[in-house]
């Protein structure tokens, strides 16, 4: 059974390697403007290397080998970034191609931030499970690639704006989008990203209006607090999602246990000295009175 799916991994992978050759073969005949028969061939290759991903996946049991797939995938995606770039930018200096091959741009464009989401999500996962289990090597290393992830520039995706634009422009048609407020926005980013929006506004960026939603996600173990926040920034005029900005941030949670653990010890320590204190100042004058002021004071610097 191991050796039948190694063999259909193996075979999955070398069209993979082959199909993008066979794209590039075609572009050098036509390197000025891209076709649709390039796009065509990209996206057979990038369905095989999507299955040859899954397949692996699959037989992917170890967390080590897990991250280090995920860490492998990212860098595919970087790959598949530049190439569809370079279709993006021949499309750009042609208008009929513009025309033609707009709309696969754009379903390119989502799916790779959306990818690029799922996979950045899938090692932060594997960091918090490293911490809780005590592996520290293992959430350093996942640590690394997350790091490395959101900065990879995928989460700008093909950076279509300005196709669109100019797509739009030479049609004099406006563009057909369900995305006509806020909440219909809100929708769209939680339906087609995975995440839960907490906050929606309408933001205008160099003379673009946006829906701009906020978002944020906690993981959390016995030790530490994972915080991821997400900024999406939605093109009102065209429904695609323009970019997706994502934070994370660490917090110990050994130590706020710690912070708070001594200041209670500290505030029953003062509570007990000004208890003592109160009793010593009551026996050294013999009054009831006496006592009872010097309760209060001491009491007071307790509270305080």
């Amino acid at each position: 059974m191991k050796t039948a799916i190694s063999v259909i991994g193996l075979a999955v992978m070398a069209l993979a390697l082959m199909v993008p050759g066979v794209a590039a073969q075609e572009a050098s005949v036509e390197a000025e403007s891209v076709t649709m028969g390039e796009i065509r061939m990209a996206k057979i290759g990038d369905a095989f290397a999507d299955l040859g991903f899954r397949l692996r996946s699959a037989f992917t049991f170890s967390q080590e080998g897990r991250l280090d797939l995920l860490a492998e995938r990212h860098e595919q995606l970087k790959t598949r970034q530049e190439a569809w770039l370079d279709f993006k930018a021949r499309a750009e200096a042609d208008a009929e191609a513009r025309q033609n091959v707009v709309s696969e741009i754009r379903s390119k464009h989502e799916a790779i931030i959306r990818d690029h989401l799922r996979l950045t999500a899938e090692m932060r996962d594997i960091r918090v499970d490293a911490e809780s289990r005590g592996r520290a090597e293992l959430a350093q290393r996942a640590e690394t690639h997350v790091n490395a992830a959101e900065e990879s520039g995928l989460s700008l995706g093909l950076e279509i704006s300005g196709l669109q634009a100019s797509a739009r422009a030479e049609t004099g048609i406006e563009a057909r989008t369900s995305i006509r407020s806020e909440a219909d926005a809100k929708a769209f980013v939680e339906s087609r990203l995975g995440i839960s929006v907490d906050n929606i506004s309408t933001e205008t960026r160099n003379g673009v209006e946006y829906y701009v939603a906020l978002a944020k996600e906690v993981q959390a173990n016995a030790e530490s607090e994972l915080v991821t926040e997400y900024e999406v920034w939605v093109d009102a005029r065209t429904g695609v999602v323009d970019s997706v900005e994502t934070k994370t941030s660490v917090r110990s949670l050994v130590d706020v246990a710690t912070s708070i653990s001594g200041s209670v010890q500290g505030n029953n320590d003062t509570s007990a000295s000004a208890q003592a204190g109160a009793s010593a100042g009551a026996e050294s004058e013999g009054t009831s009175g006496s006592a009872s002021v010097n309760a209060n004071a001491s009491v007071g610097v307790g509270i305080n």
